[in-house]
């Protein structure tokens, strides 16, 4: 997502503190389609472009990119003692 998004996004901040441990290595381009659009079988040509994740998503899929899984965890800060 650091590709198409700005750096004080939310989700490039999540993404930069992800440990990431494994990444599968077949596409998986129906899984961001359903977190975003909420229907995995929506052709790329159709997709909305309302917001920076939405156009990041589609023109990704129509510029004939893939999305993959990644697995991993996320590092919680320890509250002050």
């Amino acid at each position: 997502m650091k590709k198409y998004l700005s750096a004080d996004s939310n989700i490039v901040r999540f993404q930069d503190r992800f440990r990431l441990i494994r990444e599968d290595t077949e596409p998986a381009d129906t899984e961001p389609v359903q977190f975003v659009f909420g229907h995995p079988g929506q052709p790329a040509e159709s997709l909305p472009r309302r917001t920076s994740v939405e156009r990041a998503v589609g023109d990704h899929l129509r510029a004939g990119g893939h999305w993959y899984l990644g697995h991993g965890w996320f590092p919680l800060q320890q509250p002050p003692v």
